[in-house]
């Protein structure tokens, strides 16, 4: 009866606006309340004895099946190869995990730093974290750690340690100060926290991003090759509207969405009521979610979620073995086991990336498609000139600003390296700089390069092909 006239209060203050509106639910909620049996006991007890007995035995049942189910995935990630993921690091990582919200406060901080000691603790993987928010770093709050030290004979510094998890934040670097800083200088101090911390070899690395698509995202997606993001969510309509943004920008640097995961999503009672919190189902992150093709899941609404760094109190909130039971405890279980299991696909079934070398031999920058066995051959010169980047052409209209008198006729590559995932960067000799992504190199390479043939008659002249630039 308490929930049935929580929900009605709830339709009647959404139906209706003002003081009024308050005044009427008010007396509207004592007419019923005289009318209705006295309720006795709290919500959380709103089972007898014998049913909170058989839900229990139940739910430790469950609890126990989707631990084992997240555990049995420790295997595949142990089976992928330690990589540098980072760039100027030398750190060993298998899976880099990118956790970001369109919005600020839908508890994206606290599903990301959760989500981090879930893979400690639930499978054993070595796991860091980072706080990639230098406006406002949540991790300190969360995990209200100290003592950070440099490593010996190295310019490196040693990351904080809770339950096993190595973290790093600007909260633990900068104690209590603000960073009233521009853009530029944010993004440095992310990559100086990326690159210069020990991180050793870790099974996964999660990156906690802050609200937006601004700066330290393109930076990150340029200097970490990310291998999927998890974009945490509340199910009204301006957080899902970003989480679409958020979405798209993922896209086009290269980094695939493995999961919507809405938080704060429904009320959920030890009854098995499930009463959602703002849009019903059909208009939620599901419908964005089956829309787009990606994995989705939802946590409940947590009240005790917030105390978990009281003092006394084991933190963060999974590390309480009070809160195992919990409907957030399984939920998220069940979360990042499907996330865990989509980013583990996208990782196994990708193709070998595009290689990008400069054959001074040959005069000629080659991009290679290992897996189509394609070889493609472009004029240096031409490719400085099909540079996108603001210097070369209007960021507004599209119009190109560049000369083309003022580029030498024997320009040609210095540097060529990988940038994230999606583009590559190319230093030339007339010192500017210049970043292509991959769908952009392959168009050049159709519009004035020669396409050969990778395998066998390797630089025979072929007819050129059209590549779906897209999947390329």
């Amino acid at each position: 009866q308490g929930l049935s006239i929580m929900s009605e209060l709830r339709s009647l203050a959404l139906a209706a606006a003002g003081g009024a509106a308050v005044a009427l639910a008010l007396v509207w909620l004592g007419r019923r309340a005289q009318s209705c049996k006295p309720y006795s006991g709290s919500f959380e007890r709103c089972l007898s004895a014998d049913e909170q007995c058989q839900q229990s035995v139940l739910g430790s049942a469950s609890l126990l099946a989707d631990s084992a189910a997240l555990a049995s995935l420790l295997p595949r990630i142990r089976r992928l190869p330690l990589q540098q993921k980072i760039k100027g690091s030398s750190a060993g990582i298998r899976l880099v995990v990118l956790v970001a919200s369109g919005k600020g406060g839908v508890g994206k901080s606290s599903v990301a730093t959760n989500f981090a000691f879930v893979l400690s603790q639930e499978i054993g993987a070595s796991v860091g974290l980072v706080d990639a928010d230098v406006y406002g770093p949540s991790l300190p709050s969360l995990i209200p750690v100290s003592g950070l030290q440099k490593s010996d004979g190295a310019d490196k510094i040693e990351p904080l340690q809770h339950r096993g998890v190595k973290l790093m934040s600007f909260g633990f670097l900068r104690p209590g100060e603000s960073a009233p800083v521009r853009g530029p200088i944010a993004t440095g101090i992310i990559q100086s926290m990326l690159t210069n911390t020990n991180w050793g070899e870790l099974d996964v690395l999660v990156l906690d991003m802050p609200p937006g698509t601004g700066d330290v995202h393109l930076t990150v997606s340029q200097s970490v090759k990310v291998d999927a993001a998890v974009i945490v969510t509340t199910a009204n309509e301006l957080s899902l509207v970003d989480v679409a943004k958020g979405i798209d920008m993922f896209e086009k640097v290269g980094i695939p969405s493995a999961c919507i995961l809405e938080n704060m999503s429904y009320f959920g009672c030890r009854c098995g009521i499930k009463t959602p919190l703002f849009t019903p189902p059909e208009e939620s992150g599901a419908a964005l979610a089956h829309a787009g093709g990606i994995a989705y899941a939802h946590l409940p609404f947590e009240p005790t979620l917030s105390a978990s760094t009281v003092s006394g109190v084991p933190f963060p909130f999974v590390c309480d073995p009070r809160n195992r039971g919990s409907m957030w405890y399984w939920s998220l279980l069940g979360a990042a086991d499907l996330a865990l299991r989509e980013i583990l696909v996208t990782v196994e079934s990708r193709e070998e990336p595009a290689q990008v070398v400069w054959s001074a031999r040959q005069g000629k920058v080659v991009v290679i498609l290992p897996s189509r066995r394609l070889e493609y051959h472009l004029a240096p010169r031409k490719l400085r000139l099909a540079c996108r980047c603001a210097q070369c052409v209007d960021e507004f209209s599209g119009r190109p600003v560049l000369d083309p008198a003022s580029i030498p006729q024997g320009v040609s590559p210095v540097v060529v390296e990988e940038t994230g995932n999606y583009a590559r960067t190319v230093v030339w000799t007339d010192g500017h700089s210049s970043i292509f992504s991959l769908g952009i190199l392959l168009q050049a390479a159709e519009d004035f390069g020669d396409c050969v043939s990778s395998g066998p008659g390797l630089n025979v002249s072929q007819p050129r092909r059209r590549v779906n630039i897209a999947s390329a």
